[in-house]
């Protein structure tokens, strides 16, 4: 492990873990990656208790916080990795992001997320709807590789 996480202590089904994980063999093929939709952040939001993702994510989404994204599958599931730019202090690290996602009814549903920023541990964060936002576009405009 290249350094410690802040969000778990035994590293077991940790989502910053996985980020690190080369076992998925991540790549930025979107090919085989199941189609995301607004459904798909809607139905993220709700579970969540959340009424709106937010003028904060969507900005996030439109100027380009998000970059690196990778993808990956594993038996049922897909994998989409990233980083994101932070907001207050550009000169930190940018923030870890992992989505996981299953595919039910030929879209993609949100299965959990996670982000290195305090308020992602759920995956409910700005930084998580960013990075939905964004696959949801790569998907809208039939882009095949991230």
């Amino acid at each position: 492990m290249a350094s410690p996480c802040e969000c778990c202590v035994n590293h077991v089904g940790c989502c910053c873990c996985l980020f690190r994980n080369e076992t998925i063999g991540w790549s930025k093929y979107l090919r085989t990656f199941p189609n995301m939709s607004p459904v798909t952040c809607s139905e993220w939001l709700n579970c969540g208790g959340k009424k709106n993702a937010g003028v904060k994510s969507y900005k996030f989404f439109r100027e380009g916080y998000i970059h690196d994204i990778y993808t990956g599958e594993v038996s049922e599931h897909f994998y989409a990795k990233a980083r994101c730019y932070r907001s207050l202090k550009k000169s930190e690290e940018p923030h870890f992001l992992v989505v996981i996602l299953k595919k039910s009814n030929d879209r993609a549903s949100v299965h959990r997320a996670h982000c290195s920023c305090k308020a992602g541990s759920g995956g409910h964060c700005n930084h998580v709807f960013a990075l939905l936002f964004q696959l949801n576009d790569l998907m809208c405009l039939n882009v095949k590789d991230s």
